[in-house]
């Protein structure tokens, strides 16, 4: 009977959760996350994205101080000499993140 109970209670929270709209920082900062453009950015983004020309994405991981750290260029890492590759590099160099008080209309608990 208490197992029943513990896989209810389970599927309770587990529901709960999925109406979450919002994330902790422990949430945001504990996974590597995989990064590519939408195809709505436009060519000029899309065209340089190595899921976009099938390739593995580029790898991303958010650290708690703020920054951001690129793990993975996806595909791009035999391209070195490829200017668009520097041209990202320069881009993403210095990156940082912070959660925003008011999104969408939105509001939620700072992470």
């Amino acid at each position: 009977m208490e197992l029943n109970l513990t896989i209810i209670k389970y599927i309770r929270e587990s529901r709960e959760d999925a109406q979450r709209t919002w994330m902790t920082k422990e949430e945001l900062c504990g996974f590597l996350w995989n990064f590519r453009f939408k195809k709505a950015t436009g060519p000029g983004w899309v065209e340089d994205d190595p899921w976009w020309l099938g390739k593995p994405p580029r790898q991303v991981r958010f650290l708690e101080d703020g920054l951001v750290k690129w793990e993975s260029d996806g595909g791009d890492d035999e391209d070195e000499d490829d200017s668009s590759l520097s041209e990202w590099k320069k881009r993403r160099e210095g990156s940082t993140w912070h959660f925003a008080d008011k999104a969408a209309g939105r509001t939620g608990p700072t992470g």
